[in-house]
């Protein structure tokens, strides 16, 4: 076992916690016994008492000649004894050697209980006393009463033995059983930890999962589900290093072999060069700023929201739509709307997705805003061939263009829709596309004030 190892540890704790809860079960005993059998002896010497009182009650004894007390056995046997006020003995149980005293010096004024060592015979005894005065004819004399004490220590003796012997041994069999018990329950767990070291990449495939239907089995479909998601992130991360690399090489390459064209061209094809690498310029500028801002979203970078009025927003994207694209008519409604947000970032969301209808519709655009129980609601409709129903998972995946054999310049990069789902879902918003004829695309935004 390693040290501080789990195992450990719940050995450990298991064997002390035996150990401390049976020392103070076993103590707890003792006191109880003691309670017990005082209650019980003092109840016995209470009632040979009483038998003696009774007997001086009933005749009308003369003190010179005191009656005979006799001896009772109760459990082990009970002596008794009368003396005067000076300590002299009128008369004792008949089994008591002559000439002992059971009574204690000073003679107590009342009735008292007491445990003390007495030498009856020859044998040394612990015993429990009682020692009652009695008032009769103006004369007060005193019983005593003693039992030993031999049950009361067998039983003591016992619950020490099993505090001395009994529970460390009980105290060893715990710590085997328990280190029995973890090692069994742990050998899942180090399968998983080994089949996790052995790993040797995200893709390398899940965990293999004994079945024992208890929090281990869980541990191990926590770990795959994980595993999982890793996964698919670690595929959808080199998914898009390798379209962006793609978009970046496009434009460098068509830069690059426009350059070299230009090397023996004259002063025309020079300026006609240059402003193809200006075009193929801001598209690169475009796709950079792209990947920028969805690298900072995905990283959940910190923004600084204010309130904005939303409706401005959807109309002045309205008129740069309408600007962008003279070939179709962009009509527009907004209700007074006014959300939390960062200004920028909700434009950029909301300029994309202007853009992507104006560059799909054959004649209209549609931008409505009002307000619903569920915050601001933007409706972006057009009249262009819309979304086959069977590809509505795929509009909102990076580098994905639906209509392949569009150009790149009139399609874009494939990165407009889905930084618009991420800057609405950073928000608390969705957004939806409903399948055509036509585009149609809901977004939901919350509100925050009003």
């Amino acid at each position: 076992m390693n040290r501080g190892s789990i195992r450990r540890r719940i050995v450990w704790i298991s064997s002390l916690a035996v150990l401390a809860g049976g020392v103070v079960l076993g103590l707890l005993v003792l006191v109880l016994i003691s309670q017990v059998y005082t209650r019980s002896t003092d109840a016995v010497l209470s009632s040979r008492v009483g038998d003696v009182v009774v007997q001086l009650s009933e005749h009308s004894v003369d003190l010179n000649d005191p009656p005979d007390i006799g001896s009772s056995d109760y459990f082990g046997e009970v002596y008794s004894q009368l003396v005067n006020a000076r300590g002299a003995v009128l008369s004792s149980s008949v089994s008591l050697p002559a000439g002992m005293t059971l009574c204690p010096t000073p003679l107590p004024v009342a009735t008292v209980f007491s445990t003390s060592t007495l030498t009856i015979g020859k044998v040394t005894e612990t015993v429990r006393r009682m020692v009652t005065p009695v008032t009769r004819s103006g004369t007060t004399v005193f019983v005593c009463a003693v039992v030993n004490t031999k049950a009361w220590q067998r039983a003591e003796d016992a619950v020490r033995i099993a505090i001395a012997v009994i529970i460390p041994l009980v105290t060893i069999v715990t710590a085997l059983v328990a280190a029995y018990g973890v090692r069994r329950a742990l050998t899942s767990v180090e399968s998983l930890r080994q089949q996790a070291a052995a790993l040797s990449s995200l893709d390398s495939g899940g965990l293999v999962v004994l079945p024992s239907g208890d929090e281990i089995e869980r541990l191990g479909q926590t770990l795959n589900d994980m595993l999982d998601r890793l996964h698919r992130s670690s595929a959808a991360t080199r998914q898009f290093v390798a379209d962006a690399g793609h978009e970046i090489r496009s434009p460098l390459a068509t830069m690059r072999a426009t350059l070299e064209f230009t090397l023996d061209a004259g002063e025309e094809e020079l300026r006609i060069a240059a402003r193809d690498v200006l075009t193929d310029l801001d598209r690169l500028e475009r796709l950079v700023d792209d990947l920028l801002l969805l690298a900072r979203t995905d990283a959940k970078a910190p923004v600084e929201r204010r309130p904005i009025n939303l409706d401005e927003i959807v109309v002045e994207e309205a008129a740069r739509a309408q600007r962008r694209f003279p070939h179709v008519t962009v009509e527009h409604s907004a209700d007074p709307v006014t959300v939390l947000a960062e200004p920028r970032r909700l434009r950029r969301a909301i300029t994309n997705i202007c853009d992507n209808a104006g560059r799909h519709a054959t004649t209209t655009v549609r931008i409505r805003l009002r307000q619903a129980s569920d915050g601001a609601v933007i409706t972006v409709d057009d009249d262009g061939p819309g979304i086959p129903s069977e590809r509505i998972s795929e509009v909102f995946e990076r580098f994905v263009r639906l209509d392949e054999a569009r150009i790149r310049d009139a399609g874009g990069s494939g990165l407009g829709l889905p930084i618009a789902v991420s800057i609405i879902t950073e928000l608390g918003g969705t957004v939806v596309a409903n399948p055509g004829p036509g585009g149609h695309i809901i977004v939901t935004v919350p509100i925050s004030c009003s």
